[in-house]
């Protein structure tokens, strides 16, 4: 979990209701995507995609800057899900 850009942008994110955090994982389908993606309360959903050399790292920046608090998750690969 990344927790750099401090106190105040947690407060923030609290304050507009976002009590989970996002979650930064690679995409099973498409290995070498990672995918950003963040749940509300209500039922809403927030999604991005990155690819190419830098995207799990673009995708680390960007939840961080986006949401300030996140999990980076590992997901079963497809066919163990099976």
């Amino acid at each position: 979990m990344r927790r750099e850009f401090g106190c105040l942008k947690r407060e923030f994110a609290a304050s507009l209701g976002r009590s989970k955090p996002g979650k930064v994982f690679e995409d099973r389908k498409y290995p070498g995507n990672w995918r950003v993606e963040k749940f509300d309360d209500d039922g809403g959903a927030e999604v991005a995609i990155f690819g190419g050399p830098r995207a799990r790292q673009r995708a680390i920046e960007y939840a961080d800057w986006r949401y300030g608090e996140f999990e980076e998750v590992r997901l079963a690969s497809m066919a163990r899900c099976r």
